[in-house]
C-alpha cells in the first residue's frame, strides 16, 4: 500500500504525525501549568493576608 507513494510524502507524513503530538503535549502542558500558575496565586494571597490575620490574633 506504502509503496506507490513516494518518499517525499511518506516523510512528510510522519514530520507532520510527530508535529501534530508534539503540538498536543504542548497544548496539555500549557493547561496544566496555567491551572498551577492560579493555584499559586490564591496560595500566595492567601499566605500574604496571614501576618496580617496574626497580628490582628495577637492584639486580642
Amino acid at each position: 500500500m506504502l509503496a506507490k507513494f513516494k518518499i517525499l510524502h511518506k516523510l512528510t507524513a510522519a514530520v507532520l504525525l510527530i508535529a501534530a503530538m508534539v503540538g498536543g503535549c504542548v497544548w496539555y502542558a500549557q493547561g496544566r501549568m496555567t491551572a498551577i500558575d492560579d493555584a499559586y496565586s490564591v496560595f500566595l494571597v492567601r499566605e500574604a493576608r496571614a501576618p496580617a490575620s496574626a497580628s490582628r490574633l495577637n492584639r486580642i
